[in-house]
């Protein structure tokens, strides 16, 4: 019996902070419960916020602060630009 894959938590959190803007933990976490993230039996709210920080420890996202979140910019990247 073919079952339709339970998303994985840090890829719905990769997919959201690819779009560039600021996102909410809380928010995040709302997202991934209607997507069927399985949160193993924790608040989804938890579950986000600690999968974000370990995350932020290895450097894929950072926290701006007030529970908000974005991609982290790679060194060597931060005040480049692009010329047109």
């Amino acid at each position: 019996m073919d079952r339709e894959k339970t998303p994985v938590l840090m890829d719905v959190i990769k997919e959201l902070l690819a779009d560039g803007e600021v996102w909410s933990g809380l928010a995040i976490a709302r997202v991934a419960a209607k997507r069927g993230c399985d949160f193993r039996g924790t608040h989804a709210g938890r579950s986000t916020h600690f999968t974000l920080m370990g995350m932020a420890k290895g450097g894929t996202v950072e926290s701006l602060g007030n529970g908000k979140w974005r991609l982290a910019i790679p060194k060597g990247v931060q005040g480049l630009t692009i010329a047109s």
